[in-house]
C-alpha cells in the first residue's frame, strides 16, 4: 500500500507572488496562503506555497495579495541544521493545481484581464485517472 500526500486548500494570498528561475531555467513562484475554515480569527492558518513551471508563471502573472484561490498539491518538509547546530524544519505545499476565484470586489484593470473567467485554472497539474475530481 502506498502512502498518500494530498492537500486541498481554499484561501487568500497574504503577499504578492515572487517569481524566480532556477539555475537550469525552470520557473518557480512562491507565495503564502491564509486559510480560515471556521471564519474565526483564531482558526486562521498560514501556508507557504511553491509552484513550478507554467503554473508558476501563470500564478505570478494573474495573482496578487488578497487573491482567492483553490489549490491542490502535496506537503514537503525541508530540514536543515542552523548555524548554532539546532535542527530546524519547515513544511511547504508544492502546488500541482491552482484555480483562481474571481471575487466580487473591484480589481484594477491591469491586475485582472477582462477575459479572465469566473474561475481560472493554472496548467501543470496531473490527474492519473484522467477525470476531474468531484470536489
Amino acid at each position: 500500500m502506498y502512502d498518500v500526500n494530498v492537500v486541498t486548500l481554499i484561501g487568500n494570498l497574504t503577499r504578492d507572488p515572487e517569481l524566480s528561475q532556477t539555475k537550469s531555467g525552470k520557473s518557480m513562484c512562491k507565495f503564502a496562503l491564509a486559510n480560515n475554515p471556521g471564519n474565526e480569527k483564531e482558526e486562521v492558518s498560514f501556508f507557504n506555497i511553491i509552484a513550478w513551471g507554467t503554473t508558476a508563471e501563470v500564478c505570478s502573472k494573474y495573482l496578487k495579495k488578497g487573491s482567492k484561490v483553490v489549490l491542490s498539491g502535496k506537503l514537503r518538509q525541508n530540514r536543515w541544521t542552523s548555524k548554532e547546530g539546532q535542527a530546524r524544519s519547515t513544511v511547504e505545499i508544492t502546488a500541482d493545481n491552482v484555480n483562481f476565484i474571481k471575487t466580487g470586489r473591484q480589481d484594477t484593470p491591469q491586475d485582472t484581464p477582462q477575459d479572465m473567467p469566473e474561475t481560472k485554472r493554472a496548467p501543470g497539474g496531473h490527474n492519473p485517472g484522467g477525470e476531474d475530481i468531484p470536489f
